[in-house]
């Protein structure tokens, strides 16, 4: 095996579906009996779908990415597909034939790039659209939530403040 292998050891991914019945433990040991390195942890963001299904978007941070060839070869795809130059998008096949589309994970490149360290601010929007919802169901209308009526919210947010996210912490 050669030493010049090109291996971005902070490199951590980003899978925007993974189905709730999948454990951490689980995305966890597909990429560690797969080779990829040893997995920090896993974060769960847990989201839902148009139809009200939940879902995850899951982050995997590494402790040690392993420098090997299939390694060197799939964080170039990635870092070739992210920045256009492949249309091929990257998949880790986690039960033959289901497969995760996976994605490096922005959020971590920002942090890393700022040197500040800091989190992300969080909007806890859910205030806005039980309110919305309310209203619609009063007026027996369909009509859309305006990008004009968030800004406003989101707004309204950021000069009053907001009450901490647990999530956030």
């Amino acid at each position: 095996m050669s030493a010049s292998l090109q291996i971005n050891q902070t490199m951590s991914l980003y899978i925007p579906y993974v189905s709730s019945e999948i454990t951490k433990e689980q995305v966890a040991y597909v990429f560690e009996s797969n080779f990829f390195g040893e997995v920090s942890r896993v974060d769960f963001v847990s989201k839902t779908d148009y139809w009200g299904s939940y879902y995850n978007a899951v982050y995997i941070h590494f402790k040690e990415w392993k420098n090997s060839i299939m390694v060197h070869h799939f964080q170039e795809k990635l870092v070739n597909y992210m920045n256009g130059d492949t249309e091929n998008m990257v998949r880790v096949v986690y039960d033959d034939p289901y497969y995760w589309n996976v994605f490096i994970n922005k959020s971590a490149l920002t942090k890393y790039s700022s040197g500040s360290g800091q989190k992300k601010m969080c909007l806890d929007l859910s205030d806005f659209y039980a309110t919305r919802e309310k209203e619609q169901l009063k007026k027996q209308n369909e009509e859309k939530i305006t990008t004009n009526e968030m800004g406003a919210y989101i707004l309204s947010i950021l000069r009053n403040g907001s009450p901490s996210c647990e999530q956030c912490k």
